[in-house]
């Protein structure tokens, strides 16, 4: 069973936030929430809601690096999508796995993102 919670936003916008959907917090005043092929975020210091969009899949899951102020996000259409999380704006996708990406984590030791997949590989971006 899921956790199902309901939230409604300042802006008067509903929100379902499952357990099963990616999500996260950055920087304690945004959350992030993938829904399909889109990144819902929302800014409790400003209070209004923004959407990123570019994946052809569900995005699987995220990963946000405060030191580049990039979001990342993975994608059953087999891509890693890099964005500046101040613009929402796509600064370039990463192509290489053959199936869904499953799982995705950033290393800040080796400044290197690693992602694994369906096609049962590990990728050091």
């Amino acid at each position: 069973a899921f956790a199902v919670k309901q939230v409604r936003l300042a802006t008067g916008i509903p929100a379902r936030i499952t357990n099963s959907m990616p999500s996260l917090f950055i920087k304690k005043h945004v959350v992030a929430c993938a829904q399909g092929s889109s990144v819902v975020c929302y800014s409790f210091r400003h209070q209004n809601v923004s959407t990123v969009e570019g994946h052809t899949g569900y995005i699987t899951c995220m990963v946000y690096v405060p030191e580049e102020q990039a979001l990342f996000t993975a994608s059953s259409d087999n891509t890693v999508k890099k964005w500046n999380a101040k613009t929402g704006s796509e600064v370039k996708t990463l192509e290489g796995h053959t199936r869904s990406i499953t799982c995705m984590a950033y290393v800040p030791d080796e400044q290197a993102l690693f992602t694994g997949s369906d096609d049962n590989k590990v990728k050091k971006w």
